[in-house]
């Protein structure tokens, strides 16, 4: 699995999956600068840090996406 910062990402109790907004947001930080592929993302993480991951693996898709079309079209 992936290194982890002193502040992981894990979900402790069950009821660690309730979060506060500010709790949320510092997940979903965590998350975007933490990317690793979704084959190497611990599955004990927080769901929305998978969320935040799957939206970051979109986002890079749909990038890509684009800048393939645009060389396509500059070719």
């Amino acid at each position: 699995m992936s290194n982890l910062s002193l502040h992981s990402p894990h979900v402790a109790s069950p009821l660690a999956a309730s979060l506060d907004p500010i709790a949320e947001l510092k997940l979903r930080r965590w998350a975007r600068e933490h990317h690793v592929p979704a084959a190497e993302r611990d599955p004990l993480w927080h769901p929305v840090v998978w969320q935040e991951m799957a939206a970051r693996d979109r986002e890079r898709a749909a990038l890509a996406e684009v800048e393939a079309r645009s060389l396509r079209r500059a070719a």
